[in-house]
């Protein structure tokens, strides 16, 4: 489930930054030219699996298992490799896109996209599942196992697709005041709470729907259990069976934040042959989850990790622009530049959050694993009965003991540190000690590294630095006077952020005199010309013209929201109105959305005269 997390945010980063436009594509590739790459990802999976198929008998059944395990996984990170490949290099985005109702519910294109990758998934899983059932890992049909495969990442999808898709469906409500209330801060922060509050309460029970989750019925066992909960002081909603692959795995789960919609699951496998002993162990671990707020724990580390990213990149930005001015040529236009570090800063994204979820949140996950075994001795007086609960574990899973992965100790590693604190209690101060000292330390180094982005930003240093080092990157070329007099919309870009309006003006007219259709330049000369704050720069008229050629080549929001300014300073506030209402209705990103109002009050207030 949590390398399913990974290959999923991977995706959605990914598509996050594909091209939206056709012209921006990294090949001439079709739409159709995906089924291409499917089939050729298929057909490397299918030998792949079929060459392992071949060399089973020459390995041990532990082997067999690690070998497959590292298999599966390695198809899945190929499955990534290929559906990104095709992000890049087919128009799949532009198309989905261009469908009606994809276009006004944005996040109805992502999740398709998703489920596109996801058919690659399936196809690893249908491809494995026969070698998992030969290797005795499995005795559900092939159709159940995928099924329950695509279950497990049902919690992954529900959050993210409810809090995005229900924004999308109330910016559908057809009013510009009502986006912009919703978009301002304030309404971001309700929003945020709102949708919380509702994930915690309701998001429990709609994933154990989906996994088929049923009460445990009247049993010795589920007295036994009540009867723990009691005494630890838990308190949980309902003791569901968990039906994971026809619930023959031995394992057991706490899923939920809030105590009344909070579930302790249990597979039959687990009910089954644990003895008395050993499911109150197991049960005492799951209620320390509970107890340490690991659930809680998991969202927040998960939740930085896209600030943490952003802030980290605030700061490698500045390295990256002088490697790409320096070694990229610039005599694309402004618009493509613009693409090409937006690659950039896509491309570290997913980078930083495949190590960070690798290393940091695996960090965590690891840690707080054992601090939910060390959990068992508040609650029993010995934590015996969780190794040998271990020990057949290892015993009928068929793998090795002593085999860990990124976000589990070994079974062995975990009975040996259960062992020592058996002989010395002082080692379960030590872990819950060292537990609180990683929190507070990723707590000091997020907040020093926003501390760091505020400094960056503060009295505009951060884009002065910027414009510095893309100077300084084009003369340390051996082209580089001749590249400067092809960048110049990139240097009207940086004089512009460092507030350097005549340097600015100066290298947007030299940029249209060689791109005269760089809707960019166009757009950014027009809204200067027309917000300057020094008078003697002014120059309305000229604004006009420009943003009439731009909104001509490109009516996207942005550039209309220019040309309603235009118009403003022109004084045909009517024109101004009419634009700046257009703009709306196009659909400008939403963190602007506020501002694109509050342009609309402000004509609207001119026209009539207020």
């Amino acid at each position: 489930m949590f390398t399913n997390l990974i290959l999923i945010i991977v995706v959605l980063v990914s598509y996050d930054y594909a091209p939206e436009s056709r012209d921006l594509l990294l090949s001439q590739g079709k739409t159709w030219h995906i089924f291409y790459l499917a089939a050729l990802f298929l057909v490397v999976a299918r030998a792949r699996f079929k060459n392992f198929a071949r060399r089973i008998p020459q390995r041990s059944k532990n082997k067999n298992l690690s070998v497959l395990d590292k298999l599966a996984v390695q198809q899945m990170l190929m499955a990534v490799v290929f559906f990104v490949t095709c992000l890049f290099l087919t128009p799949l985005k532009p198309f989905l896109l261009e469908i009606p109702l994809i276009s006004k519910i944005p996040t109805l294109s992502a999740l398709l996209a998703l489920f596109m990758f996801l058919a690659f998934l399936i196809a690893v899983w249908h491809m494995a599942h026969p070698m998992y059932a030969k290797l005795g890992q499995t005795m559900v049909s092939r159709r159940e196992y995928v099924r329950q495969q695509v279950m497990l990442v049902a919690p992954i999808l529900i959050p993210w697709t409810g809090f995005y898709g229900v924004q999308d469906i109330l910016l559908l409500i057809p009013s510009a005041s009502w986006h912009a209330a919703l978009m301002s801060a304030p309404g971001q922060l309700i929003y945020l709470f709102v949708m919380m509050t509702a994930l915690v309460l309701l998001g429990p029970r709609i994933v154990l729907y989906f996994w088929g989750c049923a009460p445990v019925p009247p049993s010795p066992e589920r007295d036994r259990m009540e009867a723990l909960c009691r005494k630890a002081n838990f308190t949980c909603a309902e003791i569901l069976r968990w039906p994971l692959f026809g619930g023959h795995i031995l394992t057991a789960a706490v899923f939920g934040i809030a105590s009344r919609f909070r579930y302790i699951l249990m597979t039959d496998a687990m009910l089954r042959m644990a003895t008395p002993d050993e499911l109150d162990a197991v049960l005492s671990h799951e209620i320390g989850h509970a107890k340490k707020k690991h659930m809680l724990l998991f969202l927040l580390i998960v939740a930085a990790m896209a600030p943490a990213g952003y802030l980290v990149w605030s700061a490698l930005e500045i390295p990256v622009l002088y490697l790409s001015t320096r070694f990229v040529p610039m005599s694309m236009k402004a618009e493509q530049y613009a693409w090409f570090l937006n690659l950039a800063q896509g491309l570290f994204l997913v980078t930083f959050a495949v190590l960070y979820l690798r290393f940091v949140f695996g960090y965590f996950l690891r840690n707080f694993e054992r601090q939910a075994d060390l959990y068992v001795y508040e609650v029993l007086p010995s934590a015996l009965p969780l190794v040998t609960m271990f020990r057949k574990i290892a015993f009928f899973s068929g793998r090795s003991a002593d085999e860990p992965n990124w976000h589990h100790f070994g079974l062995n590693q975990r009975i040996d540190y259960i062992l020592k604190c058996e002989s010395n209690r002082l080692w379960i101060d030590r872990h819950n000690a060292k537990v609180k000292k990683s929190l507070l330390i990723l707590v000091a180094v997020f907040v020093g590294t926003l501390v760091a982005q505020g400094a960056l930003a503060w009295n505009g240093f951060h884009n002065r630095v910027r414009l510095g080092v893309t100077l300084a990157a084009l003369e340390a070329r051996p082209d580089g006077m001749e590249e400067l007099d092809k960048a110049p919309s990139l240097l009207g870009d940086m004089y512009l952020a460092a507030n350097d309006i005549e340097n600015a003006i100066d290298a947007y007219e030299k940029a249209l005199q060689i791109h005269p259709d760089d809707a960019m330049a166009l757009n950014n000369l027009a809204w200067t010309y027309a917000t300057c704050e020094k008078e003697e720069l002014r120059n309305p008229e000229r604004a006009l013209e420009l943003a009439l050629r731009a909104v001509e080549i490109s009516p996207r929001p942005h550039i209309l929201d220019t040309l309603a300014e235009s118009y403003y300073v022109n004084s045909m506030y009517d024109k101004a109105v009419e634009t700046q209402t257009r703009a709306i209705k196009a659909g400008p990103p939403s963190e602007e959305l506020n501002d694109y109002q509050k342009h609309l009050d402000k004509y609207i207030q001119a026209r009539d005269g207020n």
